[in-house]
């Protein structure tokens, strides 16, 4: 008889890879570890969105969890496998060992027996190589046996199936389960983003840091320069005051009072953000400045939470909401905290307010400066290149696109590294949060041709816990990191090419490439106004590894495959990063 818990997920892989449920049951003791335990608070609030799902057996799948709690014993019996699995669910780590010991004696005598024969025959080296070859794999067979055995009782199940795996291979007889397993083995270790990560994320991480997060107040702050400003909100320079002290009135800030800077940005309050306070939960995307604040706050905190992702990105405090008004400060507004870190910009460098670009970034960028002024500027741009795409593959894995990546959201700080900032567009497709497939949030001077993330036809997210566990496929079939990796793209060309810098002489590139269809080589060699009279030395040093990868970035994608370019990952892997310079 096989666990109902393993039964009922299996028709949830049934209905995600169209598996017939006997396949799919060696599949569920791979997931139940990281599900059924998880999903279990969950099932009541998941059969609430049954109606949003559209899988052949998604009704069995949202059943089963509770009929299994109520079920007498014929019910149970109705319930158990058609017919005999090809592998034994009850089988006990122990027997497995059992089994490997067995083996391993098995292999070492047929490795012996080859080395005899072998020996007749004059082949000693070779059979040598085998025997021991053989005995090493027995050894490791025998290794993993004794882990397993040390694992948690929930994770048996697991194990004991890739022991089996294991086992026949070294015997000769692979199972077809095998390569199920194989899949099930990326999915869970492997796939981006990552769907265990992603779950224990909603369900555990966002809640403990709910009570981890500082409580904010009006008092500890004092308002200082205003940074910028726009339809969602107003950023500004703050400091934290001292305990015990009042307000900074000082125009000069003291060595530890710059320390204690930092980034509050007041986001707008308008009607929609008051009406619908739980539109993360709906899988909808955000309408108006309010809405666009959480949104801001949720990818921030994400970010937080992943040690691969926070080091890219803007030090996130947290957020609060102002308890008086003073200051600066109104009774009621909400407002985001960030660690100051630099109050420059890619958009200040580009546009030559730090000097002329790029050698104003030559001090903070490079460690020693080459004495050919070419490579040391093709040094400089490899470098921030580099990072931004280090960032864009960092937020990809947590499931995050950001859809407005631009010179303006990418800080400069004076240990040379680059932040992202500013995720008020964002959209989470792992969860599902801040995403509608049929409507886009985008700078279109950066956007890329097809303007969405993913394709009309994508159906809306259900459950986030749901839409976290199926976010690999969804990925996979419809590469939304590429949304981002086309507008890195765009900032690489400005970078090596000088004369797109200005924001006209920018604008009438973008007219002139869409005249080409998109096409780099069409635009550089088609006799356009601005392409004759651009310097291209930058991009054809290092036999045009430079513009190579600006076509591998700059480019449509296939409509039907959903592919043609490369995503930030693939980009870093490029000749430009490792050539010469």
């Amino acid at each position: 008889m096989v666990d109902l818990d393993h039964y009922w997920l299996s028709f949830y892989l049934q209905g995600i890879v169209g598996l017939d449920s006997p396949l799919s049951l060696p599949l569920s003791p791979f997931f139940s570890p990281f599900v059924v335990g998880p999903m279990a608070p969950f099932r009541k609030s998941i059969h609430s969105y049954q109606s949003s799902f559209h899988f052949p057996c998604i009704h069995s799948f949202l059943v089963l969890p509770h009929l299994s709690a109520r079920a007498g014993p014929r019910a149970r019996h109705a319930l158990s496998p058609p017919r005999a699995l090809p592998w034994d669910p009850s089988l006990s780590i122990g027997d497995l060992a059992s089994q490997v010991s067995t083996l391993s004696a098995q292999v070492a005598a047929s490795a012996s027996t080859v080395a005899s024969e072998a020996a007749v025959s004059s082949s000693s080296s070779s059979s040598s190589s085998s025997s021991d070859l053989a005995a090493q794999a027995a050894e490791i067979l025998a290794t993993w046996t004794s882990l397993a055995e040390s694992l948690p009782e929930p994770l048996q199940p697991a194990a004991a199936s890739l022991l089996t795996d294991a086992n026949n291979i070294l015997a000769g007889n692979p199972q077809p389960e095998l390569l199920l397993h194989l899949v099930i083995i990326w999915y869970l270790l492997l796939s981006k983003p990552s769907p265990i990560w992603n779950v224990a994320d909603l369900t555990v991480g966002s809640l403990v840091e709910k009570v981890t997060e500082p409580n904010f107040a009006v008092a500890q702050f004092t308002l200082r320069d205003r940074l910028g400003g726009g339809n969602y909100g107003v950023t500004y320079e703050a400091v934290r005051n001292k305990k015990g002290e009042g307000r900074i009135l000082t125009a000069q800030l003291t060595p530890e009072q710059k320390k204690n800077r930092v980034v509050v940005k007041r986001i707008n309050t308008d009607y929609e953000g008051a009406s619908r306070k739980d539109f993360l939960r709906k899988g909808t995307i955000a309408r108006g400045a309010a809405e666009s604040g959480v949104v801001e706050n949720y990818m921030n905190a994400k970010i937080r939470r992943s040690f691969s992702a926070r080091g890219y990105c803007a030090e996130y405090l947290g957020s609060f909401s102002a308890d008086v008004t003073d200051g600066g400060f109104t009774k009621g507004t909400e407002w985001l905290v960030w660690n100051f870190e630099s109050d420059s910009t890619l958009q200040d460098a580009v546009d030559g307010l730090l000097g002329q670009f790029p050698q104003c970034l030559e001090d903070v960028m490079l460690r020693g400066s080459p004495n050919d002024p070419d490579q040391r500027d093709n040094a400089i741009v490899r470098n921030i290149m580099k990072q931004i795409l280090k960032g864009l593959s960092a937020l990809h894995e947590v499931g995050i696109v950001h859809r407005d990546i631009k010179p303006e959201n990418l800080l400069i700080t004076v240990d040379g590294r680059v932040k992202i900032i500013d995720f008020g567009a964002a959209t989470d497709l792992s969860t599902g949060i801040n995403f509608n497939p049929e409507f886009g949030m985008l700078d279109p001077r950066y956007a890329p041709p097809e303007q969405l993330v993913l394709p009309k036809k994508t159906a809306r997210p259900p459950n986030p816990v749901l839409a976290a566990a199926a976010a690999p496929f969804l990925w996979l079939y419809g590469r939304p990191e590429l949304f981002d990796s086309y507008s890195a793209g765009l900032i690489f060309c400005q970078m090596m090419i000088k004369d797109i810098r200005g924001k006209s002489q920018y604008s009438m590139f973008l007219q002139e490439l869409e005249a080409a269809g998109g096409d780099l080589d069409k635009w550089r060699n088609g006799g356009q106004n601005k392409a004759r009279n651009s310097n291209f030395a930058l991009m054809d040093r290092n036999n045009g590894a430079g513009w190579d990868l600006a076509k591998k970035l700059v480019t449509p994608r296939d409509e039907k495959t959903n592919r043609g370019r490369l995503s930030a990952n693939q980009a870093l892997g490029h000749r430009y990063f490792f050539g010469g310079s």
